[in-house]
């Protein structure tokens, strides 16, 4: 079997994503829509898509970017930087109030458990539930 390199996340890949609430909120998911930023993320029913899309706090957290993160020496230094990424935004946020430093579970994965762990548990469950 290929074995394939572990991503878990990628703060850029927030740019793919766009998070629409009922009353119109837009926001790069539905974990930071539960956030103490929540009230700055713009609205569809004050703005349009393409003006929220140019300017707004929606592009702040959207746009933040692996260098962004790494700029704390506990992230700069890590041997799993380029793995992790520093983790969920919304982990960090909730955890620690800012979205730009490690999140803590994140970095207890890759220091303790790891990647190869979870790729070995998947690969048994793909044996026994999804190979006929």
């Amino acid at each position: 079997m290929k074995q394939r390199k572990a991503v878990f996340f990628e703060p850029s890949l927030y740019k793919l994503l766009l998070k629409c609430n009922a009353d119109g909120m837009v926001a790069p998911c539905q974990g930071m829509c539960e956030t103490d930023v929540a009230e700055s993320f713009p609205s569809l029913k004050e703005q349009s898509l393409s003006e929220i899309l140019k300017d707004s706090a929606y592009v702040k957290y959207s746009y933040a970017k692996v260098g962004d993160v790494r700029r704390n020496s506990e992230c700069g230094k890590c041997e799993y930087k380029d793995r992790c990424a520093g983790g969920c935004m919304v982990e960090s946020m909730t955890e620690e109030g800012d979205f730009l430093v490690p999140d803590k579970r994140t970095c207890y994965f890759h220091k303790h458990i790891g990647a190869d762990a979870v790729r070995k548990v998947a690969d048994e469950v793909i044996k026994v539930y999804c190979v006929s």
